[in-house]
């Protein structure tokens, strides 16, 4: 094995490596159901900025060698000051024990180099169950419940000047670091009704 942080000296190998991962894998999930291949396509999509936006997005990751090609590679950013979100992890599964010493290998290169995080977000397992083992297999400290919000009555639409006190209350609500005096301001001076969505059930602004 060789372990290599990923520059852009070799971050086109990872791409390269990403295409054949898809061209061996994905195949293997062409009679998969429809939503599951929007997910995928969604994440092909999000890594396709990935590459394009590597420094610019503040990202590190690390891919791993072995017989002088990349085999897996892995790269997230962080996401406050004490946790870092993995937001990909590749590996060609054939080759075993890679999977799990691309996870190793990079939390100890964020030990030693980004000394102030203390968690890892592996992020969701996008409804693939095993994505979801594997991920339950790390035995996570903490796993958020997700919940879907349907509405029968609900609207989308420009506000009206009688809901921009309830719009400012929402602002403040939803932003802890906003106070009244901000709100004033951009209220007063920067918000326009017609740049402006609302989403109302009910005639109850909810977002």
């Amino acid at each position: 094995w060789q372990v290599e942080q990923i520059t852009m000296d070799n971050l086109a190998e990872c791409a390269e490596m990403d295409l054949e991962w898809n061209r061996r894998y994905r195949s293997l999930d062409a009679a998969g159901e429809e939503a599951e291949a929007r997910t995928r396509l969604d994440e092909r999509h999000a890594m396709s900025r990935a590459f394009a936006h590597y420094e610019a997005l503040g990202m590190d990751g690390l891919l791993l060698r072995t017989g002088g090609k990349v085999v897996a590679f892995t790269m997230g950013s962080p996401i406050s000051a004490d946790t870092f979100d993995v937001h990909f992890e590749k590996a060609y599964g054939e080759i075993q024990g890679a999977y799990p010493m691309i996870n190793r290998e990079f939390a100890r290169w964020l030990q030693a180099n980004r000394p102030g995080v203390r968690w890892l977000n592996r992020e969701d397992d996008m409804g693939l169950p095993a994505l979801a083992k594997a991920k339950h297999d790390m035995r996570p400290i903490r796993i958020p419940l997700k919940y879907t919000a349907r509405f029968e009555d609900w609207e989308i639409r420009p506000p009206r000047e009688e809901e921009q006190t309830a719009l400012r209350t929402l602002w403040l609500q939803s932003f802890a670091d906003e106070t009244p005096e901000t709100a004033d301001f951009y209220f007063t001076h920067l918000y326009d009704p017609a740049d402006c969505r609302i989403i109302t059930t009910k005639d109850t602004l909810i977002a």
